[in-house]
């Protein structure tokens, strides 16, 4: 009989050692769960930052691209207008120079004569 006690108590004290255990453990899960919903909760803010980060960049860059056409569409017209000035004033030339060249043909006929 006092074995079986002595058995009884044992077996107490081994309910007691596992619930203290257990009561541990499940308050590791707990903390665990809050450093996990923190860890989740600061990803979530950096993602957000993130992402508010590559817009901000998305729209600059838009930004400069649209200033950047707003600059090349009228050094294009410019460049127009000067190849068309350079046409002109080629074709000039050579106007002038045919007319040139039949003054002296006709300097070297005068003069020939």
């Amino acid at each position: 009989e006092q074995e079986l006690l002595k058995g009884q108590e044992g077996a107490k004290q081994e309910i007691f050692n596992l619930r203290k255990q257990q009561e541990k453990a499940r308050d590791l899960v707990i903390e665990s769960q809050v450093k996990l919903e923190k860890l989740l909760s600061a990803q979530k803010k950096a993602f957000a930052a993130t992402e508010a980060s590559l817009d901000s960049i998305l729209e600059k860059t838009s930004e400069a691209e649209r200033s950047l056409l707003n600059i090349l569409e009228p050094m294009r017209e410019n460049l127009s207008a000067l190849l068309a000035i350079d046409k002109l004033i080629l074709g000039e030339f050579f106007y002038l120079q045919s007319i040139a060249y039949f003054v002296s043909i006709a300097f070297l006929a005068f003069t020939l004569t």
